[in-house]
């Protein structure tokens, strides 16, 4: 190639020269009169500038081979670093590198739910059970809490309601990540793994209360231990097992700590998950199936109460059962997500004297009008946060009033709950029917309005019904 170069140096020089003789000939020859003739070049010269003009070209060529030889190697070394990246993760495997977290980070949230209730109820009822519920107006929640990483692995929260002049605790514990075999162990007080509606926070349940059978049967928040992991590490299953006190105090005026020699204990568990889940729209369209028990041992008085599907007051129907050392709680969950529709229902059992007189359950169904769909959680297999593919707002702009929708979902449900079995009470059938809207602001603020009917069947006889019409402002952070 160098060789080649040469000649053809060679070449256009010859040709220069060549031309450059031909047009001074003709300037002489044209132009004579009016130009001296130039004076003559030395052949020492004209090869002085011919070795400058080589000596740059063999620079401009090393130049041109060594941008060459770079372009070649870059396709070799973004492959090199390419296996090292894939040889990396093989060796990490599915895990993540995160910062090591090495002192305590907290947030704080709350939550503030100001309801207006009222009530309509039968004059037959409020006679034969001397329950006359009155309208309601105030806050029926108000929450203030911290949660954070204490030190890499562990977490810490602490969260409180107010309720007038009583505060109460609600979830205070400590958790531990990535526990071998185990996954996650949780030790304080909080919610014992049981039934999709009380797993799933009352900031993102479609009712503004929970279920009617739920208040009767479904345990809430003791103090106690519990483990929970992912089944065959497939996040789609999950299982949860935990050990606690029944009916701890939650009041610090009662030390918040459970003080007694009555061992009484329950074992609860759970295992829920998806038997579909569409994982390119993120739980858009899923199916969730779940089952939970709990044995629930030495209690000599069993009591179950129901209250109504709104408003803090009491409800009609309860039923004592005594001499039952140990009793079982068995609860069946089930839920349909597909796109802007939901579909919703649960099944409780108390096995007591008979599983067939101590039960309940409900159906639910939504439906939002703008487009969005209700969010699943998995790693708590229960419901997390609607967020509005709109937020509401109103603001002037120099086009006008601009105003976004915010999301609109509909909602219905059916509920019963059967106390016709005890030895004292009020005991009874009862069910429900109820219908609604919710509209959602923001993913943080949403209005709800609740309609509810209830037929009530009393085991004395006695036969009515009631009407309930509430709505809520809400929002937490």
């Amino acid at each position: 190639m160098r060789q080649r170069c040469w000649w053809r140096t060679l070449a256009l020089s010859a040709s220069f020269a060549f031309t450059g003789g031909l047009t001074a000939a003709q300037a002489q020859e044209s132009y004579g009169e009016a130009y001296a003739e130039p004076a003559p070049v030395s052949a020492s010269e004209s090869s002085a500038e011919l070795r400058a003009i080589l000596a740059r070209l063999d620079a401009q060529e090393r130049e041109l081979n060594s941008l060459r030889s770079l372009v070649n190697q870059t396709p070799a070394k973004e492959a090199s670093l390419s296996a090292d990246a894939a040889a990396d993760t093989a060796a990490d495997g599915p895990c993540k590198k995160v910062d090591i977290v090495s002192k305590p980070s907290f947030a704080v949230f709350g939550r503030l739910f100001f309801d207006h209730i009222m009530y309509e109820d039968d004059p037959a009822l409020v006679a034969a059970t001397g329950v006359d519920r009155l309208n309601e107006t105030g806050f029926n929640t108000a929450r203030l809490g911290g949660k954070g990483t204490v030190y890499e692995n562990v977490i810490g929260q602490v969260e409180v309601e107010f309720e007038g002049s009583e505060v109460d605790y609600k979830d205070v514990f400590i958790e531990v990540t990535n526990a071998p075999a185990l996954g996650t162990v949780k030790v304080g007080h909080f919610k014992e793994p049981f039934s999709l509606e009380e797993l799933t926070s009352s900031r993102f349940i479609t009712f503004m209360n929970r279920s009617l059978p739920h208040s009767a049967f479904v345990p809430s928040r003791n103090f106690g231990l519990q483990a929970s992991n992912y089944i065959m590490e497939n996040d789609n299953w999950s299982w949860f097992a935990g050990a606690f006190r029944n009916d701890s105090p939650d009041n610090p005026t009662g030390r918040a700590s459970h003080i007694g020699d009555e061992g009484d204990w329950c074992f609860t568990g759970r295992v829920a998950g998806c038997l579909f889940y569409d994982e390119p729209s993120q739980g858009r369209y899923l199916v969730h199936v779940g089952a939970a028990f709990s044995h629930r041992d030495d209690l000599t008085v069993v009591s179950f109460a129901q209250r109504p599907e709104l408003g803090s007051q009491a409800g009609y129907l309860t039923s004592t059962h005594t001499g039952d050392d140990d009793w079982n709680l068995v609860g069946l969950e089930s839920a349909i997500v597909w796109g802007q529709a939901s579909l919703q229902a649960e099944f409780y059992g108390a096995d007591t004297d008979n599983l067939d007189e101590n039960n309940g359950g409900y159906v639910e169904a939504s439906y939002f009008l703008t487009g969005e769909n209700r969010v699943y959680k998995k790693d708590s297999k229960a419901f997390d946060r609607v967020k509005p593919l709109e937020d509401f707002f109103r603001v002037s702009t120099a086009d006008g009033v601009c105003m976004g929708r915010g999301a609109w979902q509909l909602k219905a449900r059916y509920s019963w709950v059967d106390l016709n079995s005890g030895l004292a009470g009020i005991r009874g059938y009862m069910d429900g029917f109820s219908a609604g809207a919710n509209w959602y602001w923001n993913p943080y603020t949403r209005m709800m309005f609740d309609y509810v009917h209830e037929d009530v069947d009393l085991l004395s006889g006695v036969v009515g019904n009631n009407d309930l019409f509430g709505m809520r402002f809400q929002f937490d952070f």
